[in-house]
């Protein structure tokens, strides 16, 4: 379960959904608390107004206010059954709260759906910087921030609540009016019509400073699980150090160390086309001493291994790549990540690309005319 919190004396303290026991001290009858979203409190149902409606009665909450539990767990209550609930909505002129059972909202965001909000907050954040004047390309991330305000505002998917936490907790009205905007903004992007879209950046920007977006940004990006002996993100990545051979004996000579040179200039260039084109789609790349480049793709993580070659090596690179991603993913318990070869070039042998797609079951990249082709470039841009 997430970590949620119990109010105990005005003070934070945690505590988890599911547990029916309340801590040492919880429930004293002279505890007048200020009621928050996302508070916990502990306490017991009592039947409602309906047959399938209950109450929760708490004495953490001042006297004259009235709980309402919408359920979404699997659990039959009976009355005076007990649990700890949290608080997702409130309204004070009716004295009214509602509280969940379960953590449907409080979830964190996944990995299908961080990188289009990362490029919708990037596209917002661009606009109002000016880097992005407008165009009908934008309407798209545009749309998509338009989907996290009404995320928040419906409070009907699995980040509402994280989401709106990110945006500073706004509220309501605050929420449909920014949902109003965007899609104002959206048409005028699509008619091209540059003075609409600046009014309506413009507007979006009097209730939502640009810190918000930029502070969004930040936790959306920062809140993934991270890969294990991460040191360096996509911005460092040409900074790292290639991989040495072992032993400190080992000699090379002056047309070794210059085919060492060459070979590593293209592996750096290889890496930076690659997580370039990974960062453009919303995605957060990372590294460590063994991984060349790692990200959450919306279908899985993703390993990739990066490979200069040329026509006399190209078969033992790509046989140490194979082995390398096996490896890498067993080290770091990534089951379900999908395995990627990239290749600073195409290479010449069709069969070998056939054994690593088909045989093999990996998908496979290399660099074209300064981009990123190969067959599993659809993947790719849909992952």
């Amino acid at each position: 379960m997430v970590l949620g919190y119990h109010t105990e004396d005005g003070r934070r303290s945690a505590s988890r959904v599911g547990s029916t026991v309340p801590p040492s001290g919880a429930g004293r009858e002279n505890t007048t608390l200020e009621l928050r979203l996302g508070d916990e409190l502990f306490g017991r149902v009592r039947p409602g107004s309906g047959p399938t409606e209950w109450n929760v009665i708490s004495r953490e909450i001042e006297t004259g206010w009235t709980g309402k539990l919408v359920s979404r767990s699997s659990r039959l209550y009976t009355e005076d059954d007990g649990d700890w609930f949290w608080i997702y909505e409130i309204d004070p002129a009716e004295r009214t709260y509602w509280v969940s059972d379960s953590n449907f909202g409080r979830m964190p965001v996944s990995d299908r759906l961080r990188a289009r909000y990362v490029m919708a907050l990037r596209t917002l954040i661009a606009m109002m910087d000016g880097s992005a004047a407008g165009g009908p390309d934008l309407a798209a991330p545009l749309s998509e921030m338009k989907g996290i305000f009404n995320r928040c505002l419906r409070k009907d998917q699995w980040d509402w609540f994280t989401l709106l936490g990110y945006l500073g907790h706004p509220g309501s009205a605050k929420l449909r009016l920014a949902v109003a905007q965007t899609q104002d903004l959206i048409k005028a992007v699509k008619r091209g019509d540059r003075e609409s879209t600046a009014k309506g950046i413009a507007r979006i920007q009097e209730a939502f400073p640009r810190s918000t977006f930029e502070l969004c940004l930040r936790n959306i990006i920062g809140d993934r699980p991270k890969l294990e002996g991460a040191f360096r993100t996509a911005a460092m990545l040409l900074t790292k150090e290639p991989r040495q051979r072992e032993g400190p004996d080992f000699f090379l000579s002056q047309v070794s160390k210059l085919k060492m040179e060459r070979a590593n200039e293209e592996h750096r260039r290889t890496l930076g086309l690659l997580s370039s084109a990974l960062e453009s789609r919303g995605y957060t790349v990372e590294c460590n001493k063994l991984i060349d480049a790692f990200c959450r793709l919306r279908t899985a993580p993703a390993i990739f291994e990066v490979k200069s070659i040329t026509a006399a090596n190209e078969r033992s690179q790509c046989r140490h790549a194979l082995s390398q991603l096996y490896e890498y993913r067993y080290l770091h318990g990534l089951e379900n990540a999908s395995l990627w070869i990239v290749l600073s070039d195409h290479p010449s042998a069709d069969w070998l690309v056939d054994y690593l797609l088909a045989d093999r079951n990996l998908k496979i990249l290399w660099i074209e005319n300064g981009c990123i082709a190969g067959p599993s470039l659809s993947e790719f841009n849909l992952g």
